[in-house]
């Protein structure tokens, strides 16, 4: 997976597998698909966090783009915080849940740490506090 496909930086597991794997948890009805998606999902992200601290043998285009490309992380943050968000109180996968955003908050950290530029809040700690902001009242107590 962490191997470089193309000269134009493409690689299976960002520009592939990880959009796929998003797809099934987005699209399928049955329950143990989608706990056996999320769970993929998370194996998916872990690659993603050692790639981000630099313990895996990728090459350089792949490492820079994570790390330079200012849409390809908040995107995929983004589609996968809209998947946790979804999916919060489904009692059948919440531990597959549980871990997929502990994994995403620790990518968010290790990306935000990469970067030159520091933002003082991520785009996905934005998106984050404005969804929260956004519950219902009756909702909100539940995750305060």
């Amino acid at each position: 997976f962490a191997v470089d496909l193309a000269q134009d930086g493409s690689n299976l597991l960002l520009d592939w597998v990880i959009p796929i794997v998003c797809e099934v948890c987005e699209s399928t009805a049955d329950q143990y698909l989608r706990m056996v998606s999320f769970m993929g999902l998370d194996r998916c992200l872990a690659f993603v966090v050692e790639m981000l601290k630099g313990g895996t043998d990728l090459g350089q285009t792949t490492r820079a783009r994570l790390c330079t490309d200012d849409a390809f992380v908040p995107e995929l943050m983004r589609r996968v915080k809209d998947l946790v968000w979804m999916n919060w109180e489904n009692s059948f996968v919440l531990q597959q849940i549980r871990e997929v955003f502990a994994r995403v908050v620790r990518i968010d950290q290790l990306w935000r740490e990469g970067r030159v530029k520091k933002e003082a809040v991520t785009p996905f700690a934005n998106s984050l506090i404005r969804c929260a902001l956004e519950l219902e009242w009756h909702r909100k107590g539940k995750y305060a």
